[in-house]
This record gives C-alpha cells, sequence and structure tokens, in this order.
C-alpha cells in the first residue's frame, strides 16, 4: 500500500511540475503591453534615449570629446528636458536609463552614432526633440503614447 501512495504522490509531483513549467511558459511569452505616457511628456523621454545614446557612443566608440562638447553646448535643453522626465517618471528615472543603456550597448553602431554626433553638434543646432523623433527613441525606450478607448 505505501508504494501506491508513493507512485500516487510522484505523479502528482510530476503533474505539478509539468502543469507548472507550462503555466509559466505561457506566461513569460505572452508580451507585456509597452507602457504609456502622455503625449506631452514622450520628448523628454525621446531626449534622455538620445543623450543616453550618445553616452553609450561616447564610451563604446571612443567618442567622450564629442559627448563632453554635446552636454556642454545643449546644457540648458538637456535640464530642462531632465526635469520633464524626472516629473514624468517619479522615482524610475534611474531604471529607465539603465534599460536605454542596455539597449543601446546591444545595438550600437559607432558609424551611425558618429553621424548623430555631427547632427547634435551642427551649428544651427536643432532642437533635440526634432532628431529624437518617438519612432526613433521608442525603439531604445519602449513607451509610446497613451490614447483613449
Amino acid at each position: 500500500m505505501r508504494w501506491l501512495l508513493e507512485a500516487i504522490g510522484a505523479a502528482v509531483a510530476l503533474s505539478v511540475m509539468f502543469h507548472g513549467a507550462a503555466f509559466a511558459k505561457a506566461k513569460t511569452t505572452r508580451k507585456a503591453a509597452a507602457p504609456c505616457v502622455a503625449e506631452s511628456a514622450m520628448s523628454s523621454l525621446n531626449v534622455r534615449a538620445l543623450q543616453t545614446e550618445l553616452m553609450v557612443a561616447a564610451l563604446s566608440c571612443d567618442e567622450t570629446e564629442r559627448y563632453n562638447a554635446f552636454v556642454e553646448s545643449r546644457q540648458d535643453e538637456l535640464s530642462m528636458y531632465g526635469q520633464r522626465l524626472r516629473a514624468t517618471l517619479k522615482g524610475r528615472t534611474n531604471a529607465f536609463v539603465t534599460k536605454v543603456a542596455n539597449v543601446s550597448a546591444l545595438n550600437m553602431d559607432c558609424a551611425a552614432s558618429r553621424g548623430l554626433f555631427v547632427t547634435v553638434l551642427s551649428a544651427d543646432q536643432p532642437q533635440l526633440d526634432t532628431i529624437a523623433t518617438t519612432e526613433w527613441a521608442s525603439k531604445l525606450h519602449g513607451y509610446r503614447v497613451c490614447t483613449k478607448r
């Protein structure tokens, strides 16, 4: 009789393990909806994604000098967007920057980054939010504009 209880216990344990693993796999394969922000906040996420992309390029592609020139020449604009970003993300700003830096590092293209430095350091100084479009930056940060249903 004891062997029967052990066999049933083993069968139950295997069943739980199998169904638990299947449930965990199903749970992880479901893609979570991208987080969303108000349209007015998207530019601050985009500009910070641009700045982080350039920071990663500075470290990965030996562009420290141009990154420092970018930050110095765009300090006021970066500061304004930084304040907006902190207001939007509240305590999650560091996690946001880390996520963007990780994505940037995985996909770093030094030639493309050099072109980006040329653009942000150009004499006509286009607004950073026109350089960091949502289409480009959302691939780095993963946010979308919230829509009403």
